[in-house]
């Protein structure tokens, strides 16, 4: 069996209808984005405890607390930081 080797050509009459058809059905397809239709009051509360510690030339700050919200339910958080003490953000400045 002799095996032939067949190419498909697509012609302008099919190739131009097709790729209008993709084009015109793209914005149909499309994700709209979400949007309230209402407005809803947010409400949350949140008890934090911190701490914080020194030791040269650090300060280690930790935050750690938990809350109620209206929608979201209860979200927890933490968070650790390190600061040094010679950076320009955590030294002192005299009062004038």
């Amino acid at each position: 069996m002799k095996s032939r080797n067949i190419q498909l050509k697509p012609t302008a009459g099919f190739l131009i209808p097709m790729l209008l058809a993709c084009f015109a059905a793209a914005p149909i397809l499309a994700p709209t984005p979400a949007s309230a239709r209402d407005q809803v009051p947010f409400r949350a509360a949140f008890g934090t405890e911190v701490q914080i510690e020194f030791v040269y030339p650090f300060f280690y700050i930790s935050v750690t607390g938990q809350g109620n919200t209206s929608h979201l339910g209860r979200p927890v958080l933490s968070q650790t930081t390190r600061s040094s003490m010679w950076t320009p953000a955590a030294r002192l400045r005299p009062t004038r």
